[in-house]
């Protein structure tokens, strides 16, 4: 199925393409961005290598679907980030994350790029959202707050689970 750019607030999303690293390499360069998530900025070759089996959007097994979408601005016409999703095989429950380039963070893109997102998973009919968010990280709490989720309580490798009930499209 192919998905075409799509906007919300001036933020859009295009579906991840192989050739999305050379500009993503650029986009995911700051070592602050892993500051909660540990790691570190990806080399080029390595992200192309990561997008060659997440572009699919199936993983190698078959058991997990993978929505993976660049988030861009139209005023830029640029990667500034990414929305991603995974949804195991034969449920409605999907784990999201979002990470949004330093320069380009806490202008409200997260939210508006994960507000979008959330049509997309109605669209593959997905009813359960979470994500996993370290208890320090509280812009991404925000976002999440913002999108009507609400934690858990639960610790999974160091972040907190955060759960939202999806109501289907009308």
């Amino acid at each position: 199925m192919r998905t075409p750019p799509v906007t919300v607030s001036g933020v859009g999303l295009r579906r991840l393409r192989i050739d999305d690293a050379r500009e993503m390499t650029a986009v995911l360069a700051d070592p602050a961005l892993y500051t909660f998530t540990g790691g570190q900025p990806p080399a080029e070759d390595n992200l192309e290598k990561r997008f060659a089996i997440k572009a699919p959007g199936r993983s190698p097994s078959g058991a997990e679907t993978w929505l993976n979408y660049i988030v861009t601005l139209e005023t830029e016409q640029a990667a500034v980030g990414y929305v991603q999703a995974t949804i195991p095989a034969d449920t409605t429950t999907a784990d999201v994350a979002w990470v949004i380039g330093t320069p380009w963070q806490g202008r409200g893109i997260a939210t508006a790029a994960m507000t979008r997102f959330l049509d997309v998973l109605r669209d593959h009919r997905i009813t359960e959202l979470t994500a996993h968010i370290h208890p320090d990280h509280t812009a991404s709490q925000r976002v999440a707050k913002r999108l009507g989720m609400t934690r858990t309580g639960e610790i999974v490798e160091g972040g907190e689970r955060w759960a939202l009930a999806l109501e289907p499209q009308m």
